[in-house]
């Protein structure tokens, strides 16, 4: 039985259980059972097809809603909380309808795909007086929140520069599994889902956030060099590299991937005057001072990481002091999507560089020939992929910050 009684208890709404919706509905779910919140309402768009979490969401007392309008008219002033684990182009939208219902958001990574809706949505926070915190779980593990505390203590010196990588391989079936997939706009909304925006966006941004000169700041990217290639039948790209240059002076490089034929978990480097970190996903990373030895720090696993983010959130909503990835952290991150994207036009890789698995329909796959070796060598080298020598690389396009900030994407 909860300790504390309901009515003090936060009051949590929830769109969406299917998907990655159904990992928040599990740890909602979990924090109710324990007494630390009270589940109160869901959206399902077809409760057909989730019969037993509606059963279970019903013998808890929550309201279901096929509409997250007509759950949050039904239920506005009556909200703390309300998690949006939804599609990108769905965010800006159901964001600021939580925020007019008065609700404080914890929503999923991207916070938008455009700085334009980013605006409208901390301009919704003030008006409202309510916080919108994000879905990047890695900016809550206090093994990571140490180690910023260690590099703002120059554990390795002044940090320089951080290096990222990452390649996992995605067919057929995961640009078949929404509308949106690999999409620049979907009807109206824009998307801009990509390897920067998506799946490697945790990494992007704990990079940014590492780079940051105060330990509740992100770095802020001033200057681009972009190289968007597209392997896939897709409309937006799936291989990027990067050099974002910012204003802490750490330079970030930044090589993703969904058209590799093999996984390469994604790592960070992270170069200081007087040695580096190497951080690798899913795993924990190794502090190694220049002349002294090296210090393994393991991380925790990803369930207890997006756990932290939910206590970390519904903490904040009491206390300022809780430290949260708020939007100022995410703005940086939508910032590097739109800048990425209006750097110029996505560069089709040669077919005579693409190898295909063979396999029908959703199982087919699509790889670059050799893009593991290039993209290692970009990588430890802090290159261009042109630079590498890589033979179907253009030249990559730069963009100052600030241009695209004013430019509205066309």
């Amino acid at each position: 039985m909860p300790s504390t009684p309901p009515s003090s208890l936060p009051r949590v709404a929830l769109i969406g259980v299917s998907g990655y919706g159904r990992t928040y509905y599990d740890l909602l779910r979990e924090l109710h059972a324990h007494g630390e919140v009270l589940l109160t309402a869901a959206t399902i768009i077809d409760p057909a097809s989730e019969e037993a979490i509606v059963a279970d969401l019903g013998a808890i007392g929550c309201d279901i809603f096929a509409d997250y309008r007509d759950m949050l008219a039904r239920h506005r002033g009556g909200l703390d909380l309300c998690a949006i684990p939804t599609g990108i182009p769905w965010h800006t939208p159901m964001t600021l309808a939580a925020l007019e219902a008065g609700a404080h958001v914890l929503v999923e990574k991207p916070l938008a795909a455009t700085l334009g809706e980013v605006d409208a949505i901390q301009s919704a926070e003030r008006e409202r007086d309510r916080l919108v915190m994000l879905g990047f779980q890695y900016h809550y593990c206090a093994e990571n929140t140490d180690l910023k505390r260690e590099l703002l203590a120059a554990a390795i010196g002044t940090l320089r520069r951080i290096k990222v990588i990452g390649l996992w391989p995605r067919g057929a079936s995961y640009y078949s599994r929404t509308d949106w997939a690999g999409r620049i706009k979907s009807g109206p909304f824009w998307v801009l889902d990509s390897p920067v925006s998506n799946a490697f966006a945790h990494h992007l941004s704990l990079a940014l956030f590492f780079a940051g000169a105060k330990m509740d700041r992100t770095a802020s990217p001033v200057r681009m060099a972009a190289e968007l290639y597209r392997a896939k039948p897709i409309e937006n790209y799936d291989t990027a590299a990067l050099r974002i240059e910012t204003d802490t002076g750490v330079d970030v490089h930044f090589y993703a991937s969904h058209s590799s034929n093999s996984t390469l978990e994604p790592e960070l480097v992270l170069e200081g005057d007087n040695g580096r970190v190497i951080w690798k996903h899913g795993a924990g990373y190794s502090i190694e001072p220049r002349g002294a030895a090296p210090r393994y720090v393991p991380l925790g696993d990803e369930q207890s990481a997006r756990l932290r983010m939910f206590r970390s959130a519904l903490r904040r909503l009491k206390d300022p002091s809780v430290f949260v990835c708020g939007t100022e952290i995410a703005r940086e991150h939508t910032r590097c999507i739109q800048a990425a994207q209006r750097s110029g036009p996505v560069r089709d890789v040669p077919g005579n560089w693409l190898e295909t698995n063979g396999a029908p329909g959703l199982r087919r796959r699509t790889w670059i020939k050799g893009v593991e070796e290039t993209m290692r060598r970009a990588f430890d080298e802090a290159s261009s992929l042109r630079g590498v020598g890589c033979p179907w690389a253009d030249a990559p396009l730069e963009i100052l910050i600030a241009d695209s900030d004013r430019d509205s994407i066309t």
